[in-house]
């Protein structure tokens, strides 16, 4: 009986489905996972350099954290010339509040009326787009219109200061990662307006050893490192060897230490620079090794950036597990 071209194509498909299901299933099954941390706190940054915003769950994407109809760095402020402005250049901005109201996203400050911003979620015939670049890399923004850049040039006191708003087709930018001891960029991990990954993981036990080397004047908290997942019951630093992690079924891959900056200088609760402290007291225990220093230079390393491999749902008191590195 001759066969058709159908009847010897299916079964050949569907070997090869099953193949790939059993290699995906033995990879994963590799991942050695351990009970290691647990999360308590979790926080959005919808406009890049503003405080964030504490929730007790979120929806993990591909690009980061999302509370609601709200993505983090959804929006970014620039400059006339379309630079984008964060607390490094305008420390003011930490003296900002911004909250979710449904569609619509609510920012005050000191002697200002709220802003109130709908959400956008497509472009409309008449909108415009920006373009900026954060760190090198182009990206386009929804010009969030006249209200929005009156009321930031005016709390700046910088005319011209307009806000713009991701929209899917704005584009994405790639993340940073370290590998084989070089840094090097991939659009595997899809991120927007951050400055280098989805997630950004911050110990609070790193934060109390980082204190105890601090005199009274310098303490800091987790506002100063501006993480997406604060952890805790865990070592100081341990998540630097974590190579996955793991939140209920959403696992993330670890990406690269994340550099520190003059933003954690910045006093969350008075927009002050709090002249060089922690950062010099952190390079004298927190600078990149030899093998990756030419890419980190005198920037200390605190925190861990990761991104996810799936999307899902996390909340305040899970349990973290993680597959150690044991290389490091």
């Amino acid at each position: 009986m001759a066969l058709n071209s159908a009847s010897v194509l299916l079964p050949v498909l569907l070997l090869f489905g099953l193949s790939g299901a059993l290699i995906y299933a033995i990879s994963r099954k590799k991942r050695d996972y351990k009970e290691v941390a647990k999360v308590i706190k979790l926080i959005i940054y919808p406009i890049k350099s503003l405080p964030g915003i504490e929730v007790n769950e979120v929806t993990i994407t591909k690009s980061g954290l999302k509370s609601g109809p709200v993505r983090d760095r959804m929006w970014i402020l620039i400059t006339k010339e379309n630079r984008f402005i964060t607390q490094r250049i305008e420390p003011s901005l930490a003296l900002l509040r911004q909250s979710i109201h449904q569609n619509e996203i609510w920012i005050d400050g000191p002697d200002m009326p709220t802003l109130k911003l709908k959400i956008e979620t497509q472009r409309q015939s008449q909108d415009i787009i920006l373009q900026t670049k954060v760190w090198n890399q182009a990206i386009d923004g929804l010009y969030c219109g006249k209200e929005a850049e009156e009321w930031f040039s005016k709390y700046l006191n910088k005319p011209n200061t307009k806000l713009i708003q991701h929209i899917p087709e704005c584009g994405l930018r790639n993340s940073s990662l370290e590998r084989n001891d070089k840094v090097i960029q991939s659009n595997k991990y899809p991120i927007t307006y951050h400055d280098g990954s989805p997630v950004l993981v911050i110990n609070q036990n790193s934060i109390t050893n980082l204190n105890n080397k601090l005199s009274n004047e310098c303490q800091v908290s987790y506002r100063n490192f501006r993480p997406n997942i604060l952890i805790t019951d865990c070592e100081p630093h341990e998540e630097d060897n974590w190579k996955y992690m793991k939140i209920k079924d959403i696992e993330f891959v670890g990406l690269k230490p994340c550099d520190r900056c003059v933003l954690t200088t910045i006093n969350p609760d008075t927009g002050i620079k709090m002249d060089s402290e922690p950062i010099n007291t952190l390079k004298t225990y927190r600078l990149a090794n030899e093998k990756v220093r030419k890419y980190y230079g005198t920037s200390p390393l605190f925190g861990m950036n990761f991104a996810p491999e799936k999307e899902g749902h996390i909340y305040c008191d899970d349990i973290i597990e993680a597959v150690v590195n044991q290389n490091n």
